[in-house]
């Protein structure tokens, strides 16, 4: 697995060897955007964004990350797309595909995003899908614990919530199990964590 892949999916992909190129790399942004205000590294680009069911903080997260970057963005959703007329997600997206150079996809239905992304010629980053993964959520959480703490590794972390249906929390602990990391979960007995993720762990 090296760390120039097309997609992203799901955090099985990141090991702890490209997630440092991706933290140095977002690190450098993150000072030039501070610095300059904008950069260039989408100029000429246009980002779709496809959001089917909403998310007010991803979506505004996304949309002015591509500005800063220097991209435009085209934005889809529910309301504004032909899926109100029945048409599918694969439908949307290979129309989106000719006018777009990446998607970005936030969507209600369960898995549907891996067998789609052989199928879909422009690259796809997984915005939160059904109740299954929120890979850039876990991502900038991870991201930020290193930023405060100046390493993620050998650190004791409590989760505390809803450990059974929030997506976020099934890929933040799967991406944190790149670490040596000690867990705490903390839940009400009725949204304790889900068995696919305690087998994970195991």
């Amino acid at each position: 697995k090296s760390s120039n892949f097309k997609n992203v999916i799901n955090v099985e992909q990141f090991t702890r060897n490209n997630l440092r190129t991706v933290f140095k790399n977002a690190s450098i942004m993150k000072q030039n955007v501070k610095k300059y205000g904008k950069l260039e590294y989408l100029k000429g680009k246009v980002v779709g964004l496809y959001f089917d069911e909403p998310s007010s903080r991803t979506f505004s997260s996304f949309y002015v990350a591509v500005k800063k970057l220097g991209g435009d963005v085209l934005s889809l959703n529910d309301s504004n797309s032909s899926s109100q007329k029945g048409e599918s997600l694969y439908d949307t997206l290979k129309c989106m595909e000719t006018y777009c150079d990446l998607i970005v996809i936030r969507t209600g239905l369960k898995d549907s995003l891996a067998e789609l992304q052989n199928k879909i010629k422009v690259p796809i980053i997984n915005a939160g899908d059904g109740d299954r993964e929120h890979p850039t959520q876990a991502l900038l959480d991870v991201f930020t614990i290193r930023e405060e703490r100046g390493t993620v590794n050998k650190l004791v972390l409590s989760i505390v919530g809803d450990l059974k249906y929030s997506r976020t929390v099934h890929s933040l602990v799967r991406l944190l199990s790149n670490y040596q990391i000690t867990f705490n979960f903390v839940s009400v007995p009725n949204l304790g964590m889900d068995e696919g993720t305690i087998e994970f762990l195991n």
